[in-house]
């Protein structure tokens, strides 16, 4: 499963190098705040990635983890009773938990083990 890192980047498009070469695009990568998005400057547009008013892109930076399968999501809800609303209420999901290295390895501090024993206990459900 991709799991992302926490802070979320804005990906502000900067247009092209060359009019007519639409195989290659300019940006750069600035910190995103809730309070104010990035917004690209009016130059030549990147067809692979359109922006429309009051849109950013987001770019975040992740790595793979293993996961625990907790469920494969229930049944299936019939489109008799959900007509009308969006399809994506009626899908099923998939409940995962990540997997972490929670020792010391060389590798990686690891957890406090004060912090594990409440993770074990279900104190910290999260």
């Amino acid at each position: 499963m991709p799991y992302p890192e926490v802070q979320t980047k804005g990906l502000v498009l900067e247009g092209r190098s060359d009019p007519l070469d639409h195989t290659k695009a300019r940006f750069r990568v600035e910190p995103l705040s809730a309070g104010c998005l990035p917004k690209s400057p009016n130059k030549l547009p990147v067809a692979a990635l359109t922006t429309r008013k009051g849109e950013s892109y987001v770019a975040q930076r992740g790595k793979r983890r293993p996961v625990l399968v907790l469920s494969l999501g229930g049944e299936e809800v019939s489109k008799s009773v959900s007509k009308g609303g969006p399809g994506y209420l009626r899908k099923t999901c998939v409940l995962v938990l990540p997997y972490y290295g929670a020792d010391k390895d060389g590798k990686r501090a690891g957890f406090n083990e004060e912090f594990l024993r409440r993770i074990s206990s279900i104190e910290y459900p999260q």
